[in-house]
């Protein structure tokens, strides 16, 4: 109950009184999970002085899911710290994180703590130290290719699309199952259609391989293609994708957003 509470004002700009609802919270896994909620909104740098010296303490006998949840609130104030002007202390807080994330007990905890630390870069406008991180992440992983895909939506939303295109080779050429792949590949054509780049969308949504099991995949992201070009008042694109897919729930999502 207090984490949520300490959640909530944080998202209402409310740090102080956040700050003091987590200090009241047991278990520091738990105090250091309210804390991510610090990213909601900005905070001076004596609140994320703050936030730090509650976050700070690492006990060495600790590992696996604490850990990543201290990255994570970590990421967070490193983010606090940035928006506040704080330059030197984002840095260091950021690179704490990030020695922080490869105390993971598994891989899978890892990548999750690198993703966390990746978007929080995007968000402070540090693409290149974001992209630095991505490529530590070993897309051969389980659940690797998901991760990418919902890194590169934050890419999108950032307005990097080229960027975007080299995570898409990495789901492409990574080791993981096909149809893993494709979701992931099918998740970035999404999302670039999705913010309005239709033309690249369909760069990448031709790079999907047609295969008799999953050509539906192809079928949807070509659907949507055709979507954002309607969306976006290029409607020749878009009829001339729609007339080529085949007839079924497809075709009529793609004639439904063209009318």
């Amino acid at each position: 109950v207090l984490e949520a509470m300490a959640r909530a004002f944080f998202a209402e700009g409310q740090a102080e009184a956040a700050l003091e609802i987590v200090k009241k919270i047991d278990g520091q896994i738990d105090k250091d999970r309210a804390l991510i909620g610090i990213a909601e909104q900005p905070v001076s740098v004596a609140m994320a002085d703050q936030a730090m010296e509650i976050v700070k303490y690492v006990d060495p006998e600790q590992n696996g899911d604490v850990m990543v949840v201290k990255s994570q609130a970590l990421a967070a104030i490193a983010l606090s710290y940035d928006r506040a002007g704080a330059a030197k202390k984002a840095a260091e807080t950021f690179s704490f994180a990030y020695h922080i994330a490869n105390l993971a007990y598994n891989d899978y905890s890892r990548i999750t703590a690198l993703q966390t630390i990746v978007i929080r870069y995007i968000q402070a406008e540090e693409f290149q130290l974001s992209f630095e991180i991505l490529a530590k992440i070993n897309p051969n992983l389980p659940s690797a290719p998901e991760i990418l895909a919902y890194i590169a939506a934050n890419y999108a939303a950032a307005g990097q699309i080229d960027i975007i295109f080299t995570i898409a080779d990495l789901v492409e050429n990574s080791g993981r199952y096909q149809d893993e792949r494709l979701r992931g590949i099918f998740a970035i054509v999404s999302t670039i259609a999705r913010y309005g780049h239709p033309d690249r969308a369909l760069e990448l949504a031709n790079r999907i391989p047609v295969d008799s099991t999953k050509i539906y995949l192809k079928e949807d992201a070509l659907a949507v293609v055709a979507s954002s070009f309607a969306t976006t008042g290029q409607y020749d694109q878009a009829i001339a994708i729609a007339s080529k897919l085949e007839p079924g729930i497809y075709q009529n999502q793609a004639w439904e957003a063209i009318a």
